[in-house]
């Protein structure tokens, strides 16, 4: 039986998955995704910041001229919180991270940063309630 070596990037994956970092799905509970498309996702997190009374999300819509000046797998939201700024890729239902995007989400983590993966309202409160508290 041959087996394959890891490369060092599968390595820091594997890496970044046993400590929990990085989470594929919904990491706070309910793993049902909303239906529709990401935008319905993305305007209802701007709609909850407004409702809060907190800044304006950053959102990025994957449109020609975004692409142009965003580096490939950028995260599609910026989202200041008390005592946070989220950076958050939304997915429209079991949509998994492209390579790229993986590559960023690790490159952040080198870093620091949490890219958090999140395909449905609910798991971006749970997020939400999770970062406020601390957690």
């Amino acid at each position: 039986m041959v087996s394959k070596r890891m490369t060092e990037q599968e390595f820091q994956v594997l890496q970044a998955r046993q400590r929990g970092d990085i989470i594929d799905g919904n990491p706070y509970g309910d793993d049902e995704a909303d239906p529709g498309p990401e935008a319905t996702l993305q305007s209802k997190i701007r709609g909850h910041s407004k409702q809060m009374g907190w800044p304006e999300p950053l959102i990025f819509p994957r449109t020609p001229a975004v692409k142009n000046f965003l580096p490939p797998g950028w995260p599609d939201c910026v989202i200041p919180i008390p005592a946070h700024i989220l950076l958050v890729e939304t997915k429209a239902g079991k949509e998994k991270l492209r390579k790229d995007q993986e590559l960023t989400r690790l490159m952040f983590l080198a870093l620091g940063h949490i890219i958090h993966k999140i395909n449905s309202f609910k798991g971006y409160l749970d997020l939400i309630e999770k970062m406020t508290r601390g957690e």
